[in-house]
């Protein structure tokens, strides 16, 4: 499961867009993308990984490791780092 959907800056649109993966907010970030509005970089992280959350009470361990890799590529199109 792709648990950081990426948008604005260097991200590529998604296709299809849907509301029940990336929520209202998600999906809206992603249709302006995808219109040519300048969006600032980000990510969304998905709604079924709400649902794992809710089920465990915890996020998994290898869902870090894309959002480090989701926070590099917006500093990288920031030209800044966090932190």
């Amino acid at each position: 499961m792709q648990a950081c959907v990426p948008f604005g800056g260097s991200a590529q649109s998604v296709i299809h867009p849907d509301k029940d993966i990336l929520g209202g907010k998600g999906l809206g970030l992603q249709e302006m993308h995808s219109i040519g509005i300048q969006v600032p970089p980000g990510f969304t992280l998905t709604t079924p990984l709400c649902q794992v959350f809710d089920r465990y009470g915890d996020l998994p361990q290898e869902l870090w490791v894309e959002v480090d890799k989701a926070i590099a590529r917006v500093e990288q199109d920031l030209g800044r780092k966090f932190g």
